[in-house]
């Protein structure tokens, strides 16, 4: 037979929608949990990105529930909203790596480049907000970890 896996169809639960459990707003604990590297966006774009898979660490019924966020590189910026969107991306960028411990401001200042490879198994506090029937992670605090 091949490549084929096994199910227990006697599970009641096969054919129900899979509905995700929507963090509460506001602060929660997270732990990275995939290693960050720069990929490619959607073709024909030619911009790239990093997402991050990150788990809740909070005590409670949250416990696991993964949120996913992504930093969107612009390759040719031609608009002041493009500038804008870059801006931005580099500042979540910066205090993402100040919260999970892996820069410090003055190493961000200098211009040293943020190693992605330090990232998985970081935690890192952050207010979450949802919108849309998805959890962003709206703000990273880097005054605590």
């Amino acid at each position: 037979m091949g490549n084929t896996v096994s199910i227990d169809n006697s599970n009641p639960d096969l054919f129900k929608p899979y509905e995700p459990k929507l963090l509460q707003n506001g602060k929660h604990l997270f732990e990275v949990g995939t290693a960050l590297a720069i990929t490619p966006c959607k073709a024909p774009s030619e911009n790239s990105m990093i997402t991050l898979e990150a788990k809740c660490q909070d005590e409670d019924e949250f416990k696991g529930e993964t949120v996913w966020e992504r930093f969107i590189f612009i390759k040719d910026i031609q608009t002041p909203g493009q500038q804008k969107s870059k801006e931005i991306t580099e500042g979540r960028l910066a205090q993402f790596a100040v919260a999970c411990g892996v820069m410090t401001e003055a190493q961000i200042k200098a211009g040293e480049p943020i190693p992605l490879d330090e990232f998985l198994g970081r935690k890192f506090e952050a207010i979450s907000k949802v919108v849309a029937g998805k959890t962003n992670l709206e703000m990273l605090d880097s005054r605590t970890r």
